[in-house]
């Protein structure tokens, strides 16, 4: 409330959560005069709704990015003036060249396999380990790049790199493998083929819906 009267905005854009992540938006008579959008993702609204039940914001404008669930949808629409889809184009920086690769030690005569994931660390290793499965069902042995700000102790062998956004690197691979993130699934879509990926249980974010919608998308 302080906040926003002392800088006193034209307009708020909240991200994914419509009262906050935890009802701190919830009946702020700051917000009373100023315009207010909401970009919309996938929620466990079950889990989340415990926060807007005395919520008195409205929103200007909606934009929903991806579909959502029928009761949080419903929820939406009762309390703005517009829901409208956003289809966002692609954000991704250029690729990175087959130079940088080399300077990491990832030469071009075998194949790339790129992990990406922000953690928690835990995470990272059961994507890993879900490489190394693979590349013993497969009899493969590929070059892996974990791209990751953590680095944990594996047996097989990797190249590391911390950066965000991970995607430059993605028209190199042969195979990626993340999470179920909105970004993730996002910035991997113009390679669904070669894309494999994990949900991990989120409270708020549904990475288990985000899931399935793009098997369905995919035919399998």
């Amino acid at each position: 409330q302080q906040l926003i009267l002392s800088i006193k905005p034209k307009k708020i854009i909240i991200d994914s959560f419509p009262c906050g992540i935890r009802g701190e938006l919830n009946r702020l008579p700051a917000l009373e005069n100023i315009s207010t959008t909401l970009i919309a993702r996938s929620l466990r609204w079950q889990t989340y709704k415990k926060y807007c039940y005395l919520s008195s914001i409205k929103f200007d404008q909606v934009l929903r990015i991806e579909p959502l669930e029928t009761d949080y949808l419903h929820y939406l629409s009762e309390i703005s003036t517009t829901i409208q889809d956003l289809s966002l184009s692609d954000y991704c920086p250029p690729s990175v060249n087959a130079m940088h690769l080399k300077g990491l030690g990832i030469t071009d005569d075998m194949p790339l396999w790129i992990v990406s994931h922000s953690g928690p660390q835990a995470e990272v290793i059961e994507l890993l380990d879900y490489a190394n499965d693979m590349m013993e069902v497969e009899k493969v042995n590929p070059q892996v790049l974990l791209i990751s700000p953590f680095k944990p102790e594996h047996g097989i062998k990797y190249y590391h790199k911390a950066v965000f956004p991970a995607c430059p690197y993605f028209d190199h691979a042969e195979r990626i493998i993340t999470g179920c993130g909105f970004n993730s699934m996002q910035e991997t879509r113009k390679y669904r083929k070669r894309h494999f990926f994990i949900p991990f249980y989120r409270r708020y974010d549904d990475q288990f819906a985000r899931a399935a919608r793009h098997r369905a998308d995919c035919g399998y």
